[in-house]
């Protein structure tokens, strides 16, 4: 009698979990982001969550930042000195410092949390694109 009485409360407990678990997966919800949203354009390279959990979009034609209720689209500098929306963003990615990287086309660009904006990095050859198997060496 005992044991059955270890089952049974066994049994609903684990009954209760599996409710619990699947009350939780119905509640999810998932946004699809376009340009009828704010991007740029629907073609994007890459994606990257920073520490803080936005949302950086790397598009075909510029660098978005989503909150999670809205997109802000972000100069960079494919070359030093030439400061733009837009143009091909190949990459975005965070280091282990937290340091906020963009590849452009032609460089590199450095995220400057405290003024919100990217700084352009020089690279050793701007005159050839950049690709997505580039080795460049950013001494910072």
């Amino acid at each position: 009698m005992k044991a059955h009485s270890v089952l049974l409360a066994l049994f609903l407990l684990i009954g209760y979990t599996i409710n619990i678990v699947a009350q939780v997966d119905r509640n999810l919800r998932f946004t699809h982001l376009t340009n009828d949203n704010g991007l740029p354009t629907n073609t994007i390279y890459s994606l990257c969550q920073d520490f803080k959990g936005f949302i950086w979009i790397a598009t075909a034609n510029g660098l978005c930042k989503y909150d999670g209720r809205s997109i802000s689209v972000y100069e960079v500098e494919p070359t030093k000195g030439e400061r733009k929306k837009g143009g091909i963003i190949r990459h975005v990615f965070e280091d282990k410092r937290h340091r906020l990287w963009v590849i452009t086309h032609k460089g590199v660009n450095l995220y400057n949390r405290n003024k919100d904006n990217f700084n352009f990095i020089v690279t050793r050859d701007t005159t050839q694109p950049l690709s997505s198997s580039s080795k460049v060496k950013v001494f910072n």
